[in-house]
C-alpha cells in the first residue's frame, strides 16, 4: 500500500497547475491526505506545491481534474478512513489513477 501511494502521489505531480487553488492542486492535495502520517502527507503536498509552480495545464486538463475531483471525493467521503479505497478499481477510476480499457473493461 505504501508503494501504490507513493506512486500514486508521482502520478498527480504530473497533472498539476501553476496555481495552488486550481482544481488539478487540489485533486493532488486530496490525495495526498492518504499518505501514511503527517511528515508524508506535508511532504506530499510539498511536492504537490512545486510542480505546480512548474506546469501550467490547459482550461480543458484543468476542467478534467475537476471531474476527478468531484468523481474522487465520492470515494473518498472521509479521509483517512477511506483511503484504501484506491487501491481499488473502483478507487483508481475514480481518483484518474487509472482507465478502463474500452475493448475488455477491465483496469489498466
Amino acid at each position: 500500500m505504501k508503494f501504490f501511494l507513493h506512486f500514486l502521489a508521482a502520478v498527480l505531480l504530473l497533472n498539476l497547475s501553476a496555481c495552488n487553488l486550481s482544481p488539478c492542486y487540489k485533486l493532488a492535495e486530496r490525495l495526498c491526505q492518504c499518505q501514511p502520517g503527517d511528515v508524508a502527507v506535508n511532504s506530499c503536498k510539498q511536492r504537490a506545491s512545486d510542480e505546480s509552480d512548474r506546469l501550467n495545464p490547459s482550461s480543458a486538463e484543468e476542467d478534467r481534474c475537476k471531474a476527478i475531483r468531484d468523481s474522487c471525493d465520492k470515494v473518498l467521503e472521509a479521509v483517512p478512513e477511506d483511503c484504501p479505497k484506491l487501491a481499488t478499481d473502483e478507487g483508481k477510476l475514480a481518483c484518474g489513477l487509472a482507465y478502463p480499457n474500452a475493448a475488455d473493461a477491465t483496469v489498466r
